[in-house]
């Protein structure tokens, strides 16, 4: 096994262990959230900076988890050194803070690996959001038209997220 598909395993663990038991609104367990938006970004071709920030982009938000703890993690684990700080800051740009208002945004606007992770985050959140109410649905279609999808100028997603909140429009308009 290669040391980069090792450390992308301990990744995994370590985010499973924060997340415990967790389960995302349709059900699953919560885990499988940033396994899928990791494996995305893997199959894209993007490296292990974003893969491991992709992992990770919920546990300042949703666990216990500390800014201090990931870079410990990144610490121990990656020889890059430049890691050790790009990647707890990007999962730091994505945190919400309990709100996602326009600097929010602008935030992730000016960190690369936040914004790519960002918008394939919103990409599977768009996928899997078909049990929740319509007018939750209706509300993050129109939070990413207005400021998730200018995220996507310059970038291979734009035709993929326009595409995907017409197909959700389209099923909300059907129920």
């Amino acid at each position: 096994m290669s040391n980069e598909v090792q450390i992308i395993l301990e990744a995994v663990q370590f985010a499973a262990d924060r997340h415990g038991v967790q389960l995302r609104k349709e059900g699953l367990p919560y885990i499988t959230h940033p396994i899928t938006v990791a494996n995305t970004l893997s199959k894209r071709g993007y490296g292990l900076e974003y893969i491991i920030t992709a992992l990770f982009h919920d546990l300042l938000e949703d666990t216990a988890t500390t800014y201090e703890e990931i870079e410990q993690w990144c610490e121990y684990h990656l020889a890059d050194p430049s890691f050790h700080r790009s990647i707890p800051d990007a999962v730091e740009v994505l945190t919400t803070g309990g709100k996602k208002d326009p600097q929010y945004f602008e935030r992730i606007k000016g960190n690369d690996i936040a914004r790519i992770v960002k918008l394939v985050d919103r990409l599977h959140n768009l996928t899997t959001m078909k049990g929740l109410s319509p007018e939750w649905q209706r509300k993050y279609i129109e939070e990413t038209w207005r400021y998730v999808v200018p995220l996507t100028e310059g970038t291979e997603f734009k035709d993929e997220m326009t595409e995907i909140l017409h197909k959700r429009e389209n099923m909300l308009n059907y129920d």
